[in-house]
Parts: C-alpha cells; structure tokens; sequence
C-alpha cells in the first residue's frame, strides 16, 4: 500500500510530503479517515494543504461513486482507430508523443460530450480520467492533465483549474460555439440568397479569384477558403460539377494537406460533426471506395487515382 500512497502524492504533484505520510503509517486505505486537522499536522504549507485537500475530495468523491458517469478509459480506447493506435505507440515506443497525448484528451473529450456539448463536465470525471491515463500509461503525469480548481476562502487561496484535458474541454466548447455562431451567420445568408445563389460581391470574387490562382501561403489558403465556404458549398451542391473539374478549378485540393480543406468544408455543412469522419473512417473507407469507383467511370480524375492506387497495392 506505502507504493500507492507514493503514486497518489506524486500525481498530486505533492511528492515531498511521500516521507512525512510514511512515518505517519499512513496509506491509501487511511487517505478517507484524514480531517483537516490531521491534514495540517501533515503538510504545514497553506498552499500545499489547499492542494492536497482538494485533491483528497475530488479522490473521495470518485472512490465512493460506484454510479458509471463515463467510459472506462480503456473502452473508449479500444472502440476508437485512434484509440487503438495510441495504445500500440505506447506498447511500442514505452511513451506517449505530443500528439497522441493530443488525441488521447480529445477521444475523452469528444466521448463526455457526444451527447450535449453544452453539458457541464463535473469535476471529478475529469480527476478520475486523469488517474486512469496514469494507470494506463505509466510514465505519463495525472497532474499534466488534470490540476483541481482550489477556492478556499478560509486560506485566502484561489486558483482555476488547468490540465490538457481542461483546455481541450474549452476549446471543444469553444470550437462548437464559433460553429454555431458561423451556422446562424450562414443561415441570415441564406434567407437573402436569390434560389441559394449568393451575390458575388467583389470581396468575394477577389477570393475566389486568388484561390483558384494560388497554393500558399497555407494561412492565406485557409482564411480565404473559409471565407468562400459558403458560396462554394451552395453552388457545389447546385451544380453539375464533377470531381475532375472541382480540382482542377481549385488547384490547391491538389496538395498533400489539400483533404485538410474538404475537412473544414465539411465542418462548414455540419458542424459539431467533423471528428466522427475520423470516427467512423474505417467502416465508411470501403462505401466511399466503392462509390468513387462507379464516379471513376465518367470522371478521369478518379480514375488516375485508382489507377494509381491499384499500382501501388499490386
């Protein structure tokens, strides 16, 4: 037990009091009997104590709930390609990189709000994933992703909460909020277009203009791109183009990141949806092969890209 309580502090960044605990014989079993005044006995810092004491509650709190608020850290792992994949790069390389513990917060993430974006998060889910990231990923710090918010009037001590998975929270929000704001803007557009034609204001028309003479710079690339997202949409769907003169209008789908702007088109059309492409990718993969197939017998484009790729899977 002594190597959990040493787990335990070190995850509530509190690892210099780990002696003070064991010459006080106390471990993880005896963590729910503390009050405050053994607490002060223990740590003499103020500051320290208002950690550790929140920590201690939001800890109670996760062990005493046997109620399934969320998916076990694993399941949500498992169920998901990026999930998988960031298991097998730990089992391989023993840690996790900047981007896998990117994907990890957003799996968790996108998994506590697929039902309501708007609900709020308590703050103990986000604790108990963080220990669980812990136990998963042994060298990975609980404290890197989740640091409990401390308002402790009595101490004079207030402090928010902080974490990658604090700040992938917000920006998801944050994200969702521009997209509605984007929808409603979109949607005023909309009830002045003429048969959903929009007026090509010389704005506009400079944009497009640019886009389809241009590849970089990428920042550019994206601000006038979505500046044209709505226009382009609208007449996509209108109109009869085929893939093959969609491109070629557009020079810079022809990219490598050129995907990375069909992603924010498709935003653009459905927002708050854009993850569940990577999601759901491995069982749409052979729906849209099979479809793009059919296209490929009228559009040339498509059939150099099957062409090439049956080169390059034979």
């Amino acid at each position: 037990m002594n190597d959990e309580i040493d787990k335990i502090l070190t995850d509530w960044s509190l690892k210099e009091y780990i002696g003070v605990f064991k010459d006080n014989k106390i471990d993880a079993d005896t963590l729910n009997l503390l009050d405050r005044d053994m607490v002060a006995q223990l740590i003499k810092p103020i500051g320290d104590r208002a950690k550790f004491l929140k920590n201690l509650s939001l800890w109670q709190n996760v062990s005493n709930d046997d109620s399934s608020l969320s998916l076990p850290l694993q399941d949500i792992l498992n169920q998901s390609l990026d999930g998988r994949n960031i298991l097998k790069f730990h089992k391989e390389e023993g840690v996790l990189s900047s981007n896998s513990r990117r994907k990890l917060c957003n799996l968790i993430i996108y998994d506590l709000l697929q039902e309501d974006i708007n609900i709020r998060i308590p703050h103990e889910i986000l604790f108990k994933y963080a220990q669980e990231i812990k136990s998963i990923f042994n060298k990975e710090n609980a404290s890197t992703y989740y640091v409990p918010y401390i308002n402790n009037q009595k101490m004079k001590i207030k402090a928010c909460a902080k974490g990658k998975l604090v700040d992938c929270l917000h920006n998801r929000k944050r994200d969702y909020r521009r997209e509605q704001k984007n929808v409603l803007l979109d949607k005023k557009t909309a009830d002045v277009q003429d048969n959903h034609h929009l007026e090509l204001n010389e704005d506009l028309q400079q944009n497009l203009q640019w886009l389809k003479n241009s590849t970089e710079p990428w920042e550019l690339v994206e601000k006038k791109w979505h500046a044209t997202a709505t226009f382009r949409t609208t007449e996509l769907k209108t109109s009869d183009k085929s893939v093959a003169q969609y491109m070629a209008e557009f020079p810079v789908l022809q990219k490598p990141a050129g995907y990375q702007l069909l992603l924010l088109d498709f935003n653009h059309l459905y927002p708050g949806k854009g993850f569940l492409i990577y999601e759901n990718f491995p069982i749409l993969k052979n729906k849209i092969l099979s479809y793009a197939e059919k296209k490929a017998e009228r559009d040339s484009t498509l059939r150099e890209i099957f062409q090439e790729k049956n080169t390059f899977t034979s």
